[in-house]
Protein backbone atom coordinates (compact mmCIF):
# COMPACT_ATOMS: atom_id res chain seq x y z
CA UNK A 1 0.00 0.00 0.00
CA UNK A 2 2.77 2.42 0.95
CA UNK A 3 4.64 1.52 -2.25
CA UNK A 4 1.49 2.32 -4.33
CA UNK A 5 1.06 5.72 -2.62
CA UNK A 6 4.73 6.58 -3.25
CA UNK A 7 4.41 5.54 -6.93
CA UNK A 8 1.35 7.78 -7.45
CA UNK A 9 3.08 10.70 -5.76
CA UNK A 10 6.17 10.25 -7.90
CA UNK A 11 4.11 10.11 -11.09
CA UNK A 12 2.25 13.26 -10.04
CA UNK A 13 5.50 15.12 -9.46
CA UNK A 14 6.82 14.02 -12.86
CA UNK A 15 3.58 14.74 -14.77
CA UNK A 16 3.21 18.37 -13.64
CA UNK A 17 6.35 19.70 -15.33
CA UNK A 18 5.78 17.49 -18.38
CA UNK A 19 2.25 18.82 -18.72
CA UNK A 20 3.44 22.40 -18.31
CA UNK A 21 6.15 21.79 -20.88
CA UNK A 22 3.62 20.33 -23.31
CA UNK A 23 1.30 23.29 -22.82
CA UNK A 24 4.21 25.68 -23.33
CA UNK A 25 5.30 23.87 -26.52
CA UNK A 26 1.74 23.88 -27.79
CA UNK A 27 1.37 27.58 -27.11
CA UNK A 28 4.68 28.26 -28.85
CA UNK A 29 3.59 26.23 -31.88
CA UNK A 30 0.27 28.09 -32.07
CA UNK A 31 2.11 31.40 -31.77
CA UNK A 32 4.58 30.47 -34.53
CA UNK A 33 1.78 29.24 -36.79
CA UNK A 34 -0.22 32.41 -36.27
CA UNK A 35 2.84 34.57 -36.95
CA UNK A 36 3.65 32.63 -40.14
CA UNK A 37 0.04 32.91 -41.32
CA UNK A 38 0.18 36.65 -40.74
CA UNK A 39 3.41 36.87 -42.73
CA UNK A 40 1.90 34.88 -45.60
CA UNK A 41 -1.21 37.01 -45.51
CA UNK A 42 0.87 40.17 -45.75
CA UNK A 43 2.99 38.69 -48.53
CA UNK A 44 -0.09 37.71 -50.52
CA UNK A 45 -1.41 41.25 -50.38
CA UNK A 46 -4.30 40.68 -47.95
CA UNK A 47 -3.57 44.03 -46.37
CA UNK A 48 -4.22 45.72 -49.72
CA UNK A 49 -1.90 47.62 -52.06
CA UNK A 50 -0.35 50.93 -51.19
CA UNK A 51 -2.36 53.62 -53.01
CA UNK A 52 -0.72 55.62 -55.77
CA UNK A 53 0.14 59.11 -54.56
CA UNK A 54 2.09 60.72 -57.40
CA UNK A 55 -0.15 59.81 -60.34
CA UNK A 56 -3.71 60.67 -61.25
CA UNK A 57 -4.14 59.50 -64.84
CA UNK A 58 -2.68 56.67 -66.93
CA UNK A 59 -3.21 56.08 -70.66
CA UNK A 60 -2.64 52.54 -71.96
CA UNK A 61 -2.06 52.08 -75.68
CA UNK A 62 -2.60 48.58 -77.14
CA UNK A 63 -0.21 48.69 -80.09
CA UNK A 64 -1.58 48.38 -83.64
CA UNK A 65 -5.21 47.45 -84.35
CA UNK A 66 -7.61 47.28 -87.27
CA UNK A 67 -5.82 47.14 -90.60
CA UNK A 68 -2.49 47.72 -88.81
CA UNK A 69 -2.01 44.16 -87.64
CA UNK A 70 1.54 44.47 -86.37
CA UNK A 71 4.05 41.65 -86.32
CA UNK A 72 3.15 38.02 -86.84
CA UNK A 73 5.31 35.23 -85.50
CA UNK A 74 5.68 31.52 -85.18
CA UNK A 75 2.34 31.24 -83.39
CA UNK A 76 0.55 32.69 -86.45
CA UNK A 77 -1.13 35.32 -84.26
CA UNK A 78 -0.87 39.01 -85.11
CA UNK A 79 0.58 41.41 -82.57
CA UNK A 80 -2.65 43.42 -82.39
CA UNK A 81 -4.47 40.37 -80.98
CA UNK A 82 -1.97 40.14 -78.10
CA UNK A 83 -1.61 43.77 -77.12
CA UNK A 84 -5.36 44.38 -76.77
CA UNK A 85 -6.22 41.64 -74.22
CA UNK A 86 -3.14 42.51 -72.18
CA UNK A 87 -4.08 46.20 -72.21
CA UNK A 88 -7.68 45.43 -71.20
CA UNK A 89 -6.50 43.16 -68.38
CA UNK A 90 -4.03 45.79 -67.21
CA UNK A 91 -6.73 48.46 -67.18
CA UNK A 92 -9.07 46.20 -65.19
CA UNK A 93 -6.34 45.40 -62.67
CA UNK A 94 -5.40 49.05 -62.19
CA UNK A 95 -9.02 50.17 -61.80
CA UNK A 96 -9.70 47.47 -59.22
CA UNK A 97 -6.46 48.08 -57.35
CA UNK A 98 -6.44 51.89 -57.56
CA UNK A 99 -10.06 53.09 -57.90
CA UNK A 100 -9.03 56.75 -57.57
CA UNK A 101 -6.81 56.58 -60.68
CA UNK A 102 -8.24 57.56 -64.07
CA UNK A 103 -7.24 54.77 -66.48
CA UNK A 104 -7.88 55.25 -70.20
CA UNK A 105 -7.19 53.20 -73.33
CA UNK A 106 -6.46 54.45 -76.83
CA UNK A 107 -8.58 51.61 -78.21
CA UNK A 108 -10.82 48.97 -76.66
CA UNK A 109 -11.65 47.02 -79.82
CA UNK A 110 -9.86 45.93 -82.99
CA UNK A 111 -10.01 49.34 -84.66
CA UNK A 112 -7.66 51.67 -86.51
CA UNK A 113 -6.24 54.48 -84.38
CA UNK A 114 -3.44 56.61 -85.79
CA UNK A 115 -0.20 57.10 -83.90
CA UNK A 116 -0.89 60.85 -83.71
CA UNK A 117 -4.35 60.22 -82.21
CA UNK A 118 -2.93 57.86 -79.60
CA UNK A 119 -0.41 60.27 -78.13
CA UNK A 120 -2.77 63.22 -78.64
CA UNK A 121 -5.18 61.58 -76.20
CA UNK A 122 -2.46 61.30 -73.56
CA UNK A 123 -1.33 64.89 -74.14
CA UNK A 124 -4.89 66.25 -74.02
CA UNK A 125 -5.64 64.73 -70.61
CA UNK A 126 -2.16 65.57 -69.27
CA UNK A 127 -1.51 61.91 -68.45
CA UNK A 128 1.02 61.06 -65.77
CA UNK A 129 2.07 58.07 -67.86
CA UNK A 130 1.46 56.82 -71.41
CA UNK A 131 2.38 53.16 -72.01
CA UNK A 132 2.33 51.73 -75.52
CA UNK A 133 2.30 47.91 -75.46
CA UNK A 134 4.05 45.96 -78.22
CA UNK A 135 5.72 42.71 -79.19
CA UNK A 136 8.89 42.44 -81.25
CA UNK A 137 9.81 40.50 -84.36
CA UNK A 138 13.15 40.11 -86.11
CA UNK A 139 14.69 38.46 -89.12
CA UNK A 140 17.12 36.85 -86.68
CA UNK A 141 14.89 34.23 -85.08
CA UNK A 142 17.36 33.80 -82.21
CA UNK A 143 16.44 37.28 -80.89
CA UNK A 144 14.39 37.20 -77.68
CA UNK A 145 13.74 39.19 -74.54
CA UNK A 146 12.14 42.50 -73.60
CA UNK A 147 13.11 46.15 -73.95
CA UNK A 148 11.69 49.61 -73.51
CA UNK A 149 11.98 52.92 -75.34
CA UNK A 150 11.72 56.58 -74.33
CA UNK A 151 12.87 59.79 -75.93
CA UNK A 152 14.31 63.11 -74.88
CA UNK A 153 14.06 64.60 -78.37
CA UNK A 154 11.71 67.13 -79.89
CA UNK A 155 9.93 66.62 -83.17
CA UNK A 156 11.86 68.76 -85.68
CA UNK A 157 10.23 71.84 -87.13
CA UNK A 158 9.01 71.17 -90.67
CA UNK A 159 11.11 72.57 -93.50
CA UNK A 160 8.30 74.52 -95.13
CA UNK A 161 7.86 78.05 -96.42
CA UNK A 162 6.93 79.64 -93.11
CA UNK A 163 8.23 83.09 -92.36
CA UNK A 164 11.14 83.71 -90.05
CA UNK A 165 8.75 85.27 -87.52
CA UNK A 166 6.55 82.17 -87.59
CA UNK A 167 9.58 79.98 -87.03
CA UNK A 168 10.75 82.24 -84.21
CA UNK A 169 7.35 81.98 -82.53
CA UNK A 170 7.52 78.21 -82.81
CA UNK A 171 10.98 78.26 -81.27
CA UNK A 172 9.73 80.45 -78.43
CA UNK A 173 6.89 78.02 -77.79
CA UNK A 174 9.39 75.18 -77.58
CA UNK A 175 11.52 77.15 -75.14
CA UNK A 176 8.51 77.97 -72.98
CA UNK A 177 7.62 74.29 -72.85
CA UNK A 178 11.18 73.03 -72.43
CA UNK A 179 10.97 72.54 -68.67
CA UNK A 180 7.85 70.39 -68.95
CA UNK A 181 9.33 68.34 -71.79
CA UNK A 182 12.55 67.81 -69.85
CA UNK A 183 10.60 66.59 -66.84
CA UNK A 184 8.46 64.31 -69.02
CA UNK A 185 11.59 62.80 -70.58
CA UNK A 186 13.18 62.14 -67.19
CA UNK A 187 10.00 60.47 -65.96
CA UNK A 188 9.77 58.41 -69.15
CA UNK A 189 13.23 57.00 -68.59
CA UNK A 190 12.40 56.36 -64.94
CA UNK A 191 9.30 54.32 -65.82
CA UNK A 192 11.15 52.41 -68.54
CA UNK A 193 13.76 51.34 -65.98
CA UNK A 194 11.01 50.18 -63.62
CA UNK A 195 9.38 48.17 -66.41
CA UNK A 196 12.61 46.37 -67.24
CA UNK A 197 13.24 45.67 -63.57
CA UNK A 198 9.76 44.18 -63.09
CA UNK A 199 10.16 41.99 -66.17
CA UNK A 200 13.57 40.74 -65.01
CA UNK A 201 11.99 39.57 -61.78
CA UNK A 202 9.52 37.36 -63.66
CA UNK A 203 11.08 36.24 -66.92
CA UNK A 204 14.34 34.41 -67.44
CA UNK A 205 15.05 36.01 -70.81
CA UNK A 206 17.50 38.73 -71.87
CA UNK A 207 16.90 42.28 -70.71
CA UNK A 208 17.66 44.14 -73.93
CA UNK A 209 17.84 47.47 -72.13
CA UNK A 210 16.25 50.88 -71.79
CA UNK A 211 16.75 52.75 -75.05
CA UNK A 212 15.93 56.00 -76.76
CA UNK A 213 13.45 55.71 -79.62
CA UNK A 214 12.13 58.02 -82.30
CA UNK A 215 8.61 56.59 -82.50
CA UNK A 216 5.81 59.07 -83.17
CA UNK A 217 4.07 58.31 -79.87
CA UNK A 218 7.30 59.33 -78.12
CA UNK A 219 8.52 62.29 -80.17
CA UNK A 220 5.10 63.95 -80.06
CA UNK A 221 4.59 63.37 -76.36
CA UNK A 222 4.41 66.23 -73.88
CA UNK A 223 3.81 63.75 -71.05
CA UNK A 224 5.87 60.79 -69.78
CA UNK A 225 5.62 58.21 -72.57
CA UNK A 226 7.20 54.79 -73.03
CA UNK A 227 7.01 52.02 -75.64
CA UNK A 228 7.50 48.54 -74.18
CA UNK A 229 8.36 45.45 -76.21
CA UNK A 230 7.38 42.40 -74.17
CA UNK A 231 8.85 39.60 -76.24
CA UNK A 232 9.75 38.34 -79.72
CA UNK A 233 6.97 36.72 -81.73
CA UNK A 234 9.60 35.54 -84.19
CA UNK A 235 11.49 33.42 -81.64
CA UNK A 236 10.64 29.70 -82.00
CA UNK A 237 9.99 29.29 -78.25
CA UNK A 238 9.15 32.78 -76.95
CA UNK A 239 6.85 33.35 -79.92
CA UNK A 240 4.66 30.52 -78.66
CA UNK A 241 4.92 31.00 -74.89
CA UNK A 242 3.65 34.60 -75.10
CA UNK A 243 0.37 33.19 -76.42
CA UNK A 244 -0.29 31.34 -73.15
CA UNK A 245 -2.80 33.11 -70.85
CA UNK A 246 -0.65 32.49 -67.76
CA UNK A 247 2.34 34.12 -69.48
CA UNK A 248 0.25 37.13 -70.42
CA UNK A 249 -0.99 37.31 -66.82
CA UNK A 250 2.64 37.48 -65.67
CA UNK A 251 3.21 40.36 -68.06
CA UNK A 252 0.23 42.16 -66.56
CA UNK A 253 1.69 41.52 -63.09
CA UNK A 254 4.99 43.03 -64.21
CA UNK A 255 3.25 46.08 -65.67
CA UNK A 256 1.23 46.65 -62.49
CA UNK A 257 4.34 46.32 -60.34
CA UNK A 258 6.31 48.64 -62.61
CA UNK A 259 3.61 51.30 -62.27
CA UNK A 260 3.55 50.92 -58.49
CA UNK A 261 7.35 51.16 -58.32
CA UNK A 262 7.35 54.17 -60.63
CA UNK A 263 4.77 55.97 -58.49
CA UNK A 264 6.74 55.22 -55.33
CA UNK A 265 9.91 56.63 -56.87
CA UNK A 266 8.06 59.76 -58.03
CA UNK A 267 6.72 60.27 -54.50
CA UNK A 268 10.24 59.92 -53.08
CA UNK A 269 11.61 62.47 -55.54
CA UNK A 270 8.81 64.87 -54.68
CA UNK A 271 9.59 64.57 -50.98
CA UNK A 272 13.27 65.22 -51.69
CA UNK A 273 12.39 68.35 -53.66
CA UNK A 274 10.18 69.63 -50.86
CA UNK A 275 12.90 68.95 -48.28
CA UNK A 276 15.47 70.78 -50.39
CA UNK A 277 13.45 74.00 -50.44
Amino acid sequence: MLRRILTIALLTLLWAPLSACAQSSSALLVSQTARRAAELGAASGHEGPTPLTAMRRIVIDPGHGGTNEGAIGVGHVHEKHLTLPIALALADRLRARYPDIDVRLTRQTDTDVSLVERIALANSVDADLFISLHFNAAGNTAALGFESFWTAGFEPMPADGRSFRSRLQSLQALCDNAAKLHDAAARSELYAANFNRAMRQRFNVPDRGVKRGDYTVLTRATVPAVVVEMGFLSHPLEGKTVLAPHEQARMVDALVDSIAGYDLRLAELREQQVAAK
